[in-house]
C-alpha cells in the first residue's frame, strides 16, 4: 500500500450496504454536519470572545459591535458546512472493529492528491484532526484576524485524546450533503477479515471495470494486528469504466470513447462535458452514455452541456452530436452533415 492514501471505512451491514456502494458507484462522499457525527463534542469550543470583548469595550472605551456580529456569523455557519471523515491508516484493529461492522465491513481507499483536487477551485478546507484534553479557544484575537482556516481547524478539526487512535484526516466543505469527485481518486477496496462472500463479490462485479485493486484484510502471523492480502490486482480486469461503450448497448461491438473537457459550476450547478468517439454510435447507445455522464459525473448538475466528436473527423469544432440535460430530460441531437 503506497503512501499518499486517505481511507473510508464502511459497515457492509444489511442496512447501508447498497447505499453506500451506489454512492460510491455514483463517485459521491456524504459530508455531514457535525450534529451527525458520532462524537457529540464536535465543534465543542471554550468561548473566550463574549469576555475578551467586554473587557476590551471597557478598558479602550470601544464598541466590537461588528466583531460580536462577524462572530455569531460563524457560529452559524459551522452548523452548516459538511464535514467528511478520513483515516491515513487501513489496518487499525479498533477501526475495523467499530466502523467496519466487527470486521464485515470493507474500506475505501482513496489517491489524496486527486481526491482533493477535484475541491481545487471550490471552497475547501483539509487537515489532520488534532487530539487534545483541552477544548480550542476562540478569542478575539481570531476574529480580528480573520485566519480562516485557523477558525475552521478549532470549530472541525480538534477532538479528544481518547479518538487519537483513528489517525483523522478531515474534509470541510461549505456545504453538507453529497460531494462529487473525480472517480480516478478510487484506488483501492478492502474487504474485512468477516465480510460475507457474497457482498465480496458484488463489489468486485460492480467495480472491476474501474482500473482498482481488491484486497483482503488477513490476520499477521503470529502476531497481533492485521495486513492487506491482494485478492484481485487491477491487471486481471479491463479497465472500460467512462472508456467504453459495451456490446449489450451497441448491439455490435464495443466503441471506446474518452473524455477530452469536463467542467462543473457548483453554484449555477451546470456542467460541460466534450467526449471523442472512435466511430458514430445510434440514438440508443447516445441515450446510454448521456445518463451515464448525469449519473456519474454530474449526479448533483441541474443542467450539462454534451458534445461529441467523432475521432477520425478533423473538424472538430464542430461537435457531431450532443445530448444536453435540463428540466431532468435529455435532448438528443445528431447532425447528419458530419
Amino acid at each position: 500500500m503506497k503512501s499518499k492514501k486517505l481511507y473510508k471505512y464502511r459497515s457492509g451491514d444489511d442496512y447501508t450496504f447498497d447505499r453506500d456502494l451506489n454512492t460510491l458507484e455514483e463517485n459521491c462522499f456524504f459530508a455531514p454536519t457535525h450534529k451527525l457525527l458520532n462524537d457529540p463534542n464536535e465543534t465543542f469550543i471554550l468561548d473566550n470572545f463574549d469576555i475578551q470583548s467586554k473587557y476590551f469595550d471597557k478598558i479602550f472605551r470601544s464598541d466590537t459591535g461588528n466583531l460580536k456580529e462577524k462572530y455569531k456569523q460563524l457560529l452559524k455557519r459551522r452548523e452548516e458546512v459538511g464535514i467528511y471523515s478520513l483515516s491515513k491508516t487501513f489496518n487499525d484493529e479498533l477501526l475495523w472493529a467499530h466502523y467496519g461492522n466487527s470486521h464485515k465491513g470493507f474500506c475505501i481507499e482513496y489517491d489524496e492528491v486527486k481526491l482533493l483536487d477535484t475541491f481545487s477551485n471550490e471552497d475547501l478546507y483539509t487537515f489532520p484532526v488534532k487530539y487534545s484534553n483541552i477544548p480550542p479557544q476562540i478569542g478575539l484575537n481570531d476574529i480580528v484576524n480573520n485566519d480562516i482556516l485557523t477558525i475552521v481547524k478549532k470549530l472541525s478539526g480538534t477532538k479528544s485524546k481518547s479518538w487519537k487512535y483513528e489517525n483523522e484526516v478531515r474534509i470541510i466543505r461549505g456545504n453538507s450533503g453529497n460531494q462529487v469527485y473525480n472517480h480516478k481518486a478510487l484506488t483501492s477496496i478492502i474487504f474485512g477479515i468477516n465480510m460475507e462472500y457474497t457482498k465480496m463479490d458484488k463489489i468486485i462485479y460492480r467495480f472491476s471495470d474501474r482500473g482498482i485493486n481488491f484486497y483482503q484484510m488477513t490476520p499477521k502471523k503470529n502476531l497481533y494486528g492485521f495486513q492487506a492480502e491482494l485478492l484481485f490486482p487491477k491487471e486481471d480486469f479491463k479497465e472500460t469504466y467512462l472508456k467504453t461503450i459495451p456490446i449489450n448497448v451497441t448491439k455490435s461491438k464495443p466503441v471506446n470513447y474518452k473524455i477530452n473537457l469536463k467542467t462543473y459550476d457548483r453554484i449555477t450547478k451546470k456542467g460541460n462535458i466534450e467526449i471523442i468517439i472512435d466511430q458514430k454510435i445510434d440514438f440508443d447507445s447516445l441515450n446510454w452514455i448521456a445518463k451515464l455522464i448525469k449519473k456519474h459525473i454530474f449526479s448533483n448538475a441541474e443542467k450539462i452541456f454534451m458534445f461529441y466528436y467523432i475521432n477520425s473527423i478533423d473538424r472538430k469544432s464542430f461537435c457531431w452530436a450532443s445530448t444536453h440535460f435540463s428540466n431532468e430530460k435529455f435532448n438528443i441531437k445528431i447532425n447528419e452533415h458530419l
